[in-house]
């Protein structure tokens, strides 16, 4: 409720969840499940502990006292480190805006780990530290990791070698992710080298929908034209009938052959009309 309420008022919204350990059944891991995407529906970040994780922190022969109060002392570190973020400032300043540009609008999860060090060479010890913190599934999550926030913390004599050494360490390891960096120094923190880093965790990748096969028809079988057999009666050939001519002769006209034509519009009416229109008669 408080993270919708401060969502529509538009603020940075970053929460936290401690994840089950897995003794405690199926059940109580499916209710954190759901609890844990119903808080990254309204949450930009969502800050993840897995409890299954606080025994790679202390091995198999620490008691369960000593387990958890090595969890709340981690817990208690992340915050106060994420705390001194939002206050600003320190040696290499990185706040508010720096968070909202890494996590504003993306509802991912965020693996959370702490490590602490002290004496001689203790840049590298201390990146080797988060690199293989339980809390990250043996860098996977690191290699993969769309953003990370990391904020060192030591005394008056941190160096900045040692802030650079440490940095191309976590580079090294995520050269394709987008790094936040601040570092603070408080004189409480003399002789040690301390850190809190952030990782964003890839967003699930939902499984393909299998599409229904489409089933088409078989096609029509292409049959070649094959005659068929007539039936009944067959019919006989016949065969143009040929046009006959008449034997007929030209007749002379006789003692008339002397007299006039008969004219009629220029027309012999003495010469038959089938030999004057050229007809042949069958």
């Amino acid at each position: 409720v408080m993270a919708r309420q401060a969502r529509s008022a538009g603020a940075l919204v970053i929460g936290m969840v401690t994840m089950p350990f897995d003794f405690q059944g199926q059940r109580t891991g499916d209710q954190a499940r759901a609890g844990l995407d119903a808080m990254r529906s309204v949450a930009d970040a969502v800050l993840v502990l897995p409890n299954q994780g606080v025994n790679g922190l202390c091995g198999e022969d620490a008691t369960a006292i000593e387990t958890f109060e090595r969890a709340n002392r981690m817990v208690l570190g992340c915050l106060a480190g994420l705390g001194r973020m939002l206050r600003g400032g320190g040696l290499l300043p990185a706040g508010v805006a720096e968070l909202d540009h890494a996590m504003r609008g993306g509802h991912a999860t965020w693996a959370l780990v702490e490590a602490s060090v002290q004496g001689r060479g203790r840049a590298g010890r201390l990146a080797k530290e988060l690199l293989e913190h339980p809390f990250l599934e043996d860098g996977s999550d690191l290699r993969d990791a769309p953003a990370m926030v990391a904020v060192l913390l030591g005394g008056p004599d941190l160096k900045m070698a040692e802030v650079d050494q440490v940095m191309k360490d976590l580079h090294q390891a995520c050269p394709r992710t987008r790094a936040v960096v601040g570092a603070h120094v408080e004189e409480a923190a003399k002789g040690t080298l301390s850190a809190v880093m952030m990782v964003s965790r890839p967003a699930p990748v939902s499984p393909p929908v299998a599409e229904e096969p489409v089933v088409l028809p078989p096609a029509p079988l292409l049959m070649e034209d094959s005659p068929k057999p007539r039936r009944g009666k067959r019919k006989r050939k016949t065969s143009s009938p040929e046009q006959q001519q008449l034997a007929l002769q030209l007749v002379t006209k006789g003692r008339f052959e002397k007299s006039e034509p008969n004219l009629h519009e220029g027309v012999d009416l003495d010469i038959p009309t089938f030999l004057r229109r050229n007809m042949v008669l069958n």
